[in-house]
């Protein structure tokens, strides 16, 4: 989920896509536009509100797709895509970022060919003009950030993109470049480069290992102006996860895990915006764990949520 625009965008694991006010009020969802007709998708890889065109854009394998705030279609346009054949891998994209009403940094899908990049894609000319790789620093092709992209209120944009890799980039969008900014460095009881060197098998083995993997891997950042967000995975069950919030400024850290004594207790955290984070968990989980709603053990206070269906997004407020 993210927030742009005043409104709160939410892709569930059905693949549909739910637009809402900040404050709770629905305003539309992609319902209505899932199919093989025209002005139709058939399934949601990724989705983007473009702040300088004021459209929605859904990613299918071979269309950029817009889409007004209440699920109108407008147009799509062809993206440079192909489907993996014998030993050639495809090229399929999953996260887009927004430059301009044309302009767009599209990410590759981990099974796509040099997934370690982000590809500029002009949509008026439906071709792609460049591109940023990030190769070099890669560790593993292991993916579970869900958002990438990161604009502080100084305008300073930092993106931490797909795969694990030990660094968070700022970008340079006038001249398509990104810098390391920030190492993550998340202990000497994490994974380390050099025993991933040490591992045998393909990218896909290599991935599966440390999925399973005891010691703690980083697998989603979140950076705001103070503090930074990294989630830690540890095995292969949800119990394993927990986040450390990194102070900017003092370089104090904490650590919350997920689970305690059996008990969810700390959410995954989806977005942060002014000194809040936002978290989804199901109604199942809230009514099991009411400690998500009264009593986190992070310091940090429930404002309010709102639901649909299954699920329920909660806004909390951290110190």
């Amino acid at each position: 989920m993210f927030i742009e625009s005043g409104m709160v965008f939410i892709h569930d694991n059905r693949n549909n896509i739910y637009i809402y006010t900040e404050d709770g009020t629905p305003i539309s969802s992609s319902l209505k536009m899932r199919g093989e007709g025209p002005g139709e998708h058939p399934f949601v890889m990724g989705f983007s509100w473009n702040p300088h065109s004021q459209l929605g854009e859904i990613i299918t394998p071979n269309l950029l797709m817009f889409y007004d705030k209440n699920f109108n279609f407008v147009k799509s346009t062809r993206l440079e895509s192909r489907v993996g054949k014998d030993s050639q891998k495809g090229m399929m994209y999953r996260t887009i970022y927004d430059l301009s009403s044309d302009l767009h940094l599209m990410a590759p899908t981990s099974a796509s060919e040099r997934p370690w990049r982000l590809i500029v894609y002009d949509s008026s000319k439906e071709k792609n003009i460049g591109e940023i790789s990030y190769e070099e620093d890669i560790w593993s092709s292991i993916n579970i950030q869900s958002n990438h992209f990161f604009v502080l209120p100084d305008s300073t944009i930092y993106c931490h993109p797909q795969g694990l890799l030990p660094y968070t980039y700022i970008l340079d969008p006038e001249n398509l470049t990104m810098d390391k900014a920030i190492e993550i460095e998340s202990g000497s009881r994490c994974i380390t480069l050099d025993y991933i060197k040490k591992l045998s098998g393909d990218e896909i083995q290599i991935a599966n290992h440390l999925l399973d993997y005891e010691k703690p891997i980083p697998v989603n950042t979140i950076v705001t102006s103070d503090k930074l967000f990294v989630m830690l995975k540890r095995g292969n069950t949800i119990r394993g996860f927990s986040t450390v919030v990194f102070d900017r400024n003092s370089s104090e850290k904490k650590e919350y895990s997920h689970y305690k004594n059996g008990k969810f207790m700390f959410p995954k955290i989806d977005f942060v915006k002014d000194n809040y984070v936002y978290a989804i968990v199901s109604k199942d989980a809230l009514q099991e764990n009411p400690a998500l709603y009264l009593n986190n053990p992070a310091n940090i206070s429930n404002i309010d949520s709102f639901d649909e269906e299954n699920w329920i997004l909660l806004k909390y407020k951290y110190n």
